[in-house]
């Protein structure tokens, strides 16, 4: 789920087990969030946004990994969607959404 009123990006632990090799522990942190507080470790995480058309982006991610946290992935301002400019093109005319992105300057 994109989230731009999120602190952070936020994982399960049952996601973050699937990327455990990547992760890289900085710190502990507790957020507060719509379903109450929940405490985990920030970790940075490399993450590559494949594209379709253009290229490829590669960037490092802080996410909360959080054994507390019962929602879905959510993708975070602080630490990800901040460093992109993304636009979402709902395709009204050709029918052919779009998910536009870059590297912010």
């Amino acid at each position: 789920m994109l989230d731009t009123g999120a602190e952070w990006s936020v994982l399960s632990s049952e996601a973050a087990i699937a990327v455990a090799s990547h992760l890289e522990h900085v710190e502990p942190l507790v957020m507060s969030t719509r379903l109450g507080k929940v405490s985990g470790t920030l970790c940075r995480l490399p993450v590559t946004l494949v594209a379709d058309e253009g290229s490829d982006i590669k960037l490092e991610a802080s996410v909360l990994v959080s054994d507390d946290w019962t929602g879905p992935l959510v993708l975070g301002y602080r630490g990800f969607l901040a460093n992109l400019r993304i636009s979402i093109d709902p395709g009204s005319r050709d029918f052919h959404a779009r998910f536009l992105f870059g590297l912010s300057s």
